[in-house]
């Protein structure tokens, strides 16, 4: 056998970088070496389609969402995976552990621990060596939780695989839904003058959950969020004559972000916007 996924594509005549960007005719190759279905990995093939951005089955992703030069894992699921397995080999890395906002397993309550690779190097590919070389090391983990995984966990695990249930935020895409998210829990606990880079990314982890229970309400969800936070800033004299949305108004109204797949969420956004504030009848 190969010892490493480069060893292999060399040894078989693939082209390991295509294979890493999803090119589609090196992946064909690869599932007639496996004599598998070319439609095998359709659905959980890693495209690249730009410098920062993927794409993973009918899912657009930015590179701000998604792991590619590091390995996420669930450290309980490995040692279970290896007491199943007869070859390391047959452990597949799940497609929600590369998500960067999921933060905890579904399934055991632990925190997805990451592993860096050097800049450059293929191992963080290789995720058959990754295990095989931390083989002792993870059947021996001793699991203690320190959490448990939330509603915006569990929506994007399931997601991953097409398997959420109905949801209103099954309209966004995951890269602008994360943002979203972002946009309204940092709005919602720390107010209009705090700034995302201001916060640790826990801090922003933390802020999602939040903001991902007001967008999967729907367009009720977000307005009546909206209208607690327009209520808790009233002035002692009762106006408040200008929207002061902080994140939210930073992340739909810059003409840099103005991308249309957030205009789910801008369309309820201006609408609330309208109707609550004495916004002058434009001259034309």
């Amino acid at each position: 056998l190969s010892p490493d996924i480069v060893t292999f594509a060399k040894d078989v005549g693939l082209d390991i970088g295509a294979i890493i960007c999803g090119d589609d005719r090196e992946i064909h190759s690869l599932c007639r070496v496996a004599g598998c279905s070319p439609l095998s990995f359709k659905r959980t093939t890693v495209v690249r389609t730009s410098a920062r951005r993927y794409s993973i089955g009918n899912e657009e992703i930015y590179s701000e969402v998604i792991s590619r030069s590091t390995i996420r894992y669930c450290p309980s699921c490995l040692r279970e995976e290896l007491q199943r397995a007869s070859n390391v080999w047959e452990i597949v890395q799940p497609l929600h552990w590369q998500f960067l906002p999921v933060r905890y397993c579904t399934r055991h309550g632990a925190r997805l621990l990451s592993h860096s690779f050097p800049v450059g190097g293929r191992s963080a590919y290789d995720f058959t060596e990754f295990v095989r070389d931390r083989r002792a090391e993870l059947a021996s983990f001793q699991f203690q939780s320190d959490g448990m995984a939330d509603r915006f966990d569990n929506y994007l695990t399931d997601r991953a695989y097409g398997r959420q249930a109905a949801n209103w935020c099954d309209r966004l895409s995951i890269s602008p839904l994360v943002k979203a998210c972002e946009a309204f829990g940092v709005l919602m606990q720390y107010g209009p003058k705090v700034r995302r880079f201001n916060l640790s990314a826990e801090q922003r982890r933390d802020a999602m959950e939040v903001g991902f229970t007001a967008l999967e309400g729907g367009s009720d969800g977000i307005i009546a969020t909206l209208d607690r936070f327009r209520m808790s800033q009233r002035t002692p004299g009762g106006r408040q004559p200008h929207p002061q949305l902080g994140t939210v108004q930073a992340l739909l109204g810059s003409d840099r972000k103005n991308r249309p797949d957030l205009d789910p969420v801008r369309n309820v956004v201006r609408q609330h916007l309208l109707d609550n504030y004495p916004f002058k009848a434009a001259r034309w």
